[in-house]
């Protein structure tokens, strides 16, 4: 799933652009690009995008806690 700007897309063709598989509609290449330069620091291993999903899902399920969305 590590797709780079000017690499094809696996995107099913009845979606958009920039939704990605396994990710939430929301979450763009964009978002997912800087998820990576702003944690990648933080990793001794390079992070993939599937990583990067992860680390946006677990904030937004965290965010979802602390608001008290059910």
């Amino acid at each position: 799933m590590d797709r780079r700007q000017n690499e094809p897309s696996e995107v099913a063709e009845d979606a958009t652009e920039d939704t990605l598989p396994d990710a939430p509609p929301w979450v763009t290449q964009d978002l997912i690009d800087y998820t990576i330069q702003v944690w990648q620091p933080r990793y001794e291993t390079p992070l993939s995008d599937a990583d990067a999903i992860e680390i946006i899902a677990a904030a937004y399920e965290l965010l979802r806690a602390i608001a008290g969305d059910d």
